[in-house]
């Protein structure tokens, strides 16, 4: 499969939407965005719930989207 990714610089905000793919930059797997959230780190932030691409009835994750934004790249199929 062709695809392009996008490095997002930390100052710009990434949107992260149901069903978008993005690629671990450390482990070059491929996650599916499920939802977006809020979560409350002393206060509500935004943030992001996303499982494995490749795996059926993965583990589902959560993360803010601030540290989502440093982690991932997101991909565009091409």
């Amino acid at each position: 499969m062709n695809y392009l990714t996008e490095r997002i610089p930390n100052n710009i905000n990434m949107t992260a939407n149901k069903n978008d793919r993005f690629k671990n930059t450390k482990t070059g797997n491929v996650y599916v965005v499920i939802s977006t959230t809020k979560m409350k780190i002393g206060e509500w932030v935004p943030g992001v719930i996303y499982t494995r691409e490749d795996v059926e009835y993965g583990e589902l994750y959560t993360r803010e989207l601030k540290d989502f934004q440093k982690k991932f790249d997101k991909i565009y199929d091409i």
